[in-house]
């Protein structure tokens, strides 16, 4: 074609367009100076809907129906307005019921009397998905992008479809699926999908409310279409509400099966509302009330899991592994953890109080639900643990949780120059728990103990012994009623604040032996003692008590009442030396030790 020829077709292309242009900007005017038009030139209330109809289906594979008022509008921007809308999957996966659809329409389609939305809004959506179905039709323009295989022209063709955005304006979701007793709901839905094509990145942004909680959420996925034909992508997320704050980036595949990997931050201030919120309750008034963690993690349809893990939970900093498992009854949390201090205080908080406000022993029930609403085994490693002013060093502790059975041991620890194992395991049931527990101590600093226990050093010397009790009852004064076993308890070189064996053997001048309060002042030195006692039905009845010391020998008898808090015992004794003729002045004597254990009588037997 000649250059003329060319220049003369140039022009004329120009000048159609312009004249396109001029004839748009008159009709813009005269908008402008009418208004709203209902009816646009070719267009029939009919023909909006259909015209709409065919571009959700065209894209979705979603039907629209709609018996409400369909209108077209210039101003504020190009747009269509449609009352009283649903969107329809045909496999029953997904519904859509809104007061109105509203849809923004691109510029330059509209100009040659093209309707093409480029974004829409639904006011008040009411939306119902079946988790278990696939809503995706094959004939739609994402459907048929999932189907195309990776790197092909049919891929290729398939990804320059146009998509858009979609809002969604108080709205209301319910999630349903077979494997959850009862339905999600989300609502106070205001939230924004920005997907212009298949083969641009996908955002969704914006808040909404589940079970009373709101958030902000904020998720982004690089390559949507390659996930749609079972690849992968990277993606980010972050929520944030007044319970959870998370924050991830990594990769989500597809195939096999879903599953992401990255990168994760989450901490929370409201742990027993979190736990609540997804169906594990712990006791609001749980000390476990804050966590922090960060850590590289996967997650998959059969769980979750974390390495790399720092963990900050009950005042402690803990390093390593956690896993969660997936079941059809109850979750298994599972992990190895280790930490330079381990605070105890905040997992014992029901046995803190073991008086309750009347000074009796506490009548409250023990809330054990933080240890059973998942199966549990965790280890746990510490360099120093401490409960209440007590303190170990090189603890091994494990917890194990299967239906409604806790065992908790402690495989071994140093304490007080010694070492310290114990075991205990719990039944718990629906009008009881049963409790067994065992334990032993050997050449533990007694007095370093007893500083610690009592603030005062009642006893000194190198202890060692075992404990094997039993108990039942749902609180700790049922326990106390109930509770049965054996302790042995051994002492080797020390003493013990109270009697005096000597000034007893030896009283004063005018015949009468120290009273009380000097009694108990004193320090009485000893080589050896030992203490049996065997637990009945909360009674504790000495089978064996003795002591060996200069001054004496000292046989101790009866019995202590726990749930009453009071003693019945009788000490006798002994001169040190028989044929000793200072001894053979003295007599035996017998003290008697009763009433309150807080503030006992202790006075020579009459």
């Amino acid at each position: 074609m000649e250059p003329a020829t060319l220049a003369s077709a140039s022009t004329d292309v120009v000048g159609r367009r312009l004249s396109r242009l001029i004839w748009v900007l008159a009709l813009v005017i005269t908008v402008i100076a009418l208004g709203t038009v209902t009816v646009p030139w070719t267009f029939s209330t009919a023909a909006l809907r259909d015209e709409v109809a065919a571009q959700i289906r065209q894209a979705t594979g979603l039907a629209t129906l709609s018996q409400g008022r369909a209108v077209f509008a210039i101003l504020p921007q190009p747009h269509i307005k449609i009352d009283q809308v649903s969107f329809v999957d045909p496999s029953g996966a997904l519904r859509i019921d809104a007061d109105y659809f509203k849809g923004n329409l691109r510029i330059l389609p509209l100009i040659v009397g093209r309707l093409e939305i480029a974004s829409a809004t639904l006011l008040k959506p009411r939306l119902v998905i079946d988790l278990d179905e696939n809503p995706m039709a094959a004939d739609s323009a994402i459907g048929r992008a999932a189907e195309a295989k990776p790197e092909t022209t049919e891929a290729a063709a398939a990804d320059t479809a146009r998509l858009g955005t979609v809002s969604l304006v108080n709205g209301t979701a319910r999630l349903k699926t077979k494997s959850a007793a009862s339905d999600v709901i989300i609502d106070d839905i205001d939230m924004t999908l920005d997907w212009r094509n298949l083969s641009a990145p996908a955002s969704l942004t914006g808040k909404a409310r589940v079970r009373g909680e709101f958030g902000d959420v904020a998720a982004w996925v690089a390559e949507p279409a390659e996930l749609l034909r079972g690849g992968r992508s990277e993606m980010t997320l972050d929520v944030k509400t007044d319970v959870l704050t998370l924050t991830t980036n990594g990769i989500l595949s597809a195939a096999p099966k879903p599953e992401y990997g990255g990168h994760l931050r989450a901490s929370s201030q409201a742990l027993p509302r979190l736990l609540e919120l997804i169906g594990y309750p712990i006791p609001r008034t749980s000390a476990l009330s804050r966590f922090r963690l960060t850590s590289d993690a996967k997650a998959n349809i059969d769980g979750m899991s974390f390495s790399n893990l720092d963990l900050h939970l009950a005042g402690s900093d803990f390093e390593g592994s956690l896993a969660i498992e997936t079941t059809d009854q109850k979750p298994l949390l599972s992990g190895t953890l280790a930490t330079d201090l381990l605070t105890l205080d905040p997992f014992f908080a029901h046995f803190q109080k073991i008086i309750g406000d009347d000074g009796q022993w506490n009548h409250e029930p023990l809330d054990l639900r933080a240890l059973t609403t998942a199966n549990l085994d965790i280890r746990v490693s510490a360099s120093r643990a401490r409960l209440a002013h007590f303190e170990m060093q090189d603890t091994a502790l494990s917890l194990l949780t299967h239906a409604n059975r806790i065992d908790v041991s402690l495989a071994e620890a140093k304490a007080y120059r010694g070492l310290v194992k114990a075991r205990a395991s719990l039944a718990v049931g629906p009008d009881r728990i049963d409790l067994h527990a065992t334990s032993s101590v050997t050449d533990l600093d007694a007095g370093a103990l007893s500083w610690d226990a009592v603030g005062l050093p009642e006893l000194t010397g190198s202890a060692s012994g075992t404990a094997n009790i039993e108990a039942e009852g749902l609180n700790f004064a049922e326990f106390l009623q109930h509770l049965d076993g054996r302790l042995q308890l051994s002492v080797k070189q020390g003493d013990v604040r109270g009697i005096d064996l000597a000034r007893t053997l030896h009283p004063a001048q005018d015949g009468e032996a120290p009273q009380g309060a000097d009694m108990r002042a004193t320090r009485v030195p000893y080589e050896h003692a030992q203490l049996g006692l065997k637990l009945l039905k909360g009674t504790a009845e000495v089978e064996q008590g003795l002591a060996d010391g200069p001054g004496g020998h000292l046989l101790l008898s009866g019995s202590a009442t726990l749930p009453d808090r009071k003693l019945d015992l009788r000490a006798v004794i002994l001169p040190a030396v028989p044929d000793d003729p200072i001894s053979k002045s003295a007599q035996d004597r017998n003290i008697l030790i009763k009433g309150p254990w807080d503030h006992p009588l202790i006075a020579p037997a009459p």
